[in-house]
C-alpha cells in the first residue's frame, strides 16, 4: 500500500476544525501522517491543534505554526515539502470528509496509474452543507466547486480535496505562491496539462463544506475567482504565456457561466483585452508613428 501524507492548511478555522478532525479520524484508510499547518491564526486554532497533538497516537500528527500569514498556496507548498508519503492528500480545514473519502481517492489513483503513467492526481467532490437562504443559493450558482456525480474528466480541479503524487507536484514547482488564496489550483491544473500530466475526479469521494456563507466572504470569493487571476497576465510574462493563460481563463468562465452567455462573453473578452493590452498598446503606438 502507498504511504499517504494528509496536509490540512488552517487559518482562523476554529468553528469548523472539530468537524474536519472528526471526519479525518473516522477514515477507513489511515494516512501515515497528519500535517496541520497553522497560518498565523488568531482565533485559537493553533492552541486547539497543540492540545490535540498531545493526545493523538495514530496517525502521527505534526503541527506547524507560522509566525506570519503566508497564504494558502505557500502553506500547501510547505506541507508538500514537509510530507514524507509517496502520495500527498490535501484537505481544507472547513471541510468534513466522508469516512471512505481517502480510501476512494487512493483506490482510484492506483487504478488509473496502473494503466496510465501520466495520471498524477485524483480529486474528490465538495458538497455544500449549507443550502438554505439567498446567500447559500448564490454561492451554489456562482462559486460551486462540485462537478457533479458523473463527471470524471475536467479542464481543472479544485484544491479543497485531492490526492496527488508528491514527486510530480514537486517536479513542476508546486503551487504559485504569489496567487496566495485563490486560483492556485486552477493554475496548477494548467501547468500539469502543459507538462503532459493528467488528473481526474472520483465522484464517490465526498467532502462536505461546513463554512456558512456570508456576504463579505462571497464578495471576496467572487473577486478572487474572477479578478485576482489577472495577476497571471502581468506584462513581464512572455506573450505566449499570456495568450495561453487568457484562453484558459476564458474557457473557465465559459464553463462556469454556460447558462449565462452574456456574462461569460463579457468576462472572456475583458480578460483577453487585459491579457494583451501591452501588446495592443505597442502595436497602436507603432501604427501612429
Amino acid at each position: 500500500m502507498p504511504t499517504v501524507s494528509l496536509v490540512i492548511p488552517c487559518h482562523d478555522v476554529l468553528p469548523t476544525l472539530p468537524l474536519t478532525l472528526a471526519g479525518v479520524l473516522s477514515q477507513d484508510f489511515v494516512p501515515s501522517e497528519l500535517l496541520f499547518l497553522d497560518d498565523d491564526s488568531r482565533d485559537g486554532t493553533g492552541r486547539f491543534l497543540d492540545e490535540l497533538a498531545g493526545t493523538l497516537e495514530r496517525p502521527r500528527l505534526e503541527v506547524i505554526h507560522l509566525g506570519h500569514n503566508l497564504g494558502l498556496a505557500a502553506i500547501r507548498n510547505l506541507g508538500l515539502r514537509r510530507s514524507k508519503g509517496s502520495l500527498v492528500a490535501f484537505l481544507d480545514a472547513d471541510c468534513c470528509p466522508h469516512p471512505n473519502w481517502l480510501s476512494l481517492l487512493v483506490a482510484h489513483h492506483a487504478q488509473r496509474t496502473a494503466v496510465s503513467p501520466t495520471h498524477v492526481l485524483t480529486a474528490g467532490r465538495l458538497i455544500e452543507r449549507h443550502r438554505r437562504g439567498i446567500l447559500a443559493q448564490w454561492r451554489l450558482q456562482h462559486l460551486a466547486q462540485d462537478p457533479g456525480p458523473s463527471v470524471r474528466t475536467l479542464p481543472h480541479f479544485y484544491g479543497s480535496n485531492f490526492l496527488a503524487s508528491r514527486e510530480h507536484l514537486l517536479g513542476i514547482g508546486g503551487f504559485h505562491e504569489h496567487l496566495r488564496n485563490n486560483f492556485e489550483d486552477i493554475d496548477l491544473s494548467i501547468r500539469l496539462r502543459h507538462h503532459g500530466l493528467t488528473f481526474e475526479t472520483e465522484p464517490s469521494a465526498l467532502v462536505f463544506h461546513d463554512r456558512p456563507p456570508s456576504l463579505r466572504a462571497l464578495i471576496r470569493g467572487y473577486r478572487s475567482w474572477y479578478l485576482d487571476p489577472l495577476q497571471l497576465l502581468a506584462p513581464n510574462k512572455p506573450a505566449l504565456e499570456r495568450i495561453l493563460t487568457a484562453a484558459a481563463l476564458g474557457w473557465r468562465h465559459l464553463r462556469l457561466d454556460v447558462d449565462k452567455p452574456p456574462t461569460a462573453l463579457l468576462l472572456t473578452l475583458s480578460i483577453l483585452f487585459l491579457a494583451h493590452y501591452p501588446d495592443l498598446h505597442a502595436l497602436i503606438r507603432r501604427g501612429i508613428r
